[in-house]
């Protein structure tokens, strides 16, 4: 979807609506490509002589999902014309990234509700 002169590619799994100050309404789809949280734990053993010492590490990291594959953000470079629409939490691993916004669903930004309380369209998109 063009907005201005910016891509901006949603990779939430949902389409997001934003109704503006003056209420008109957009919607930009989902583009089928996801980028997602993925975690790897790892348990290994270290031995101090005699002494049994087990550890465990978590790895989080930023993964792109499309047609089914999945690698690492990371290889994709910043395009200065390009927006990637992305979730509140996968944006705070990206926030030094200058293409990466999200939506203003947190309770401050007022999102629009339905009557069962779910958020239905928000009032724009911000950086992380």
């Amino acid at each position: 979807m063009l907005i201005g002169n910016h891509s901006v590619v949603n990779t939430t799994p949902h389409d997001i609506t934003i109704i503006g100050v003056s209420g008109a309404t957009v919607t930009i789809p989902t583009s089928g490509v996801l980028v997602r949280l993925s975690s790897r734990s790892g348990h290994w053993e270290i031995h101090m002589g005699d002494i049994k010492i087990f550890a465990r590490d978590t790895l989080v990291g930023v993964s792109l999902e499309e047609d089914g594959s999945s690698f690492s953000f990371d290889a994709i470079p910043e395009r200065p014309t390009t927006f990637y629409i992305v979730s509140g939490i996968v944006g705070r691993h990206l926030k030094e990234r200058s293409d990466i916004l999200i939506p203003m669903n947190d309770p401050n930004d007022d999102p629009i509700r339905n009557d069962n309380g779910h958020i239905v369209a928000v009032r724009g998109l911000k950086r992380p």
